[in-house]
């Protein structure tokens, strides 16, 4: 027992006395514990990104707003949505988004342009639609 107590390990493994002699006196996933570690920001709060600085430079990530994202609905008709783009592409003003097609003889009844230039954030994947019904949001650029 002396000589563990010499090498700073003479208290029983996992108990407080223990970690704190090991260098680990906080428990895993405390505010403490991420503090001694160099984490001491929660992931996602406006603190850790500053702290990475996520947001400000070019090609870091970015938390949109509900207010940035344009709806693109089917206003007017209903049938079959036949995609002419793929969420993540960049669309401009007027760019054919899609169609919607009749369900009974498919010959275009409608065609979905984009409002804004940005970045297909959201796509409908069913095929099926009803009329008004939300088929794309966009990122506005």
């Amino acid at each position: 027992a002396g000589t563990r107590d010499a090498a700073g390990a003479g208290e029983e493994p996992g108990t407080p006395e223990a970690r704190d002699a090991a260098g680990a006196g906080e428990e895993p996933g405390t505010p403490e514990a991420r503090d001694a570690a160099g984490a001491g920001e929660e992931p996602g709060t406006p603190e850790a990104r500053d702290a990475a600085g996520a947001g400000d430079e070019p090609g870091t990530p970015k938390i949109l707003e509900e207010s940035e994202l344009v709806n693109v609905r089917t206003e007017g008709a209903a049938g079959f949505f036949v995609p002419t783009v793929q969420a993540g592409d960049y669309v401009h003003v007027g760019q054919e988004l899609a169609q919607i097609r009749d369900a009974f003889d498919a010959h275009p009844l409608k065609s979905l342009n984009a409002p804004v230039n940005g970045r297909v954030f959201f796509m409908r994947k069913e095929p099926l639609v009803q009329q008004h019904m939300v088929v794309f949001r966009i990122v506005a650029t």
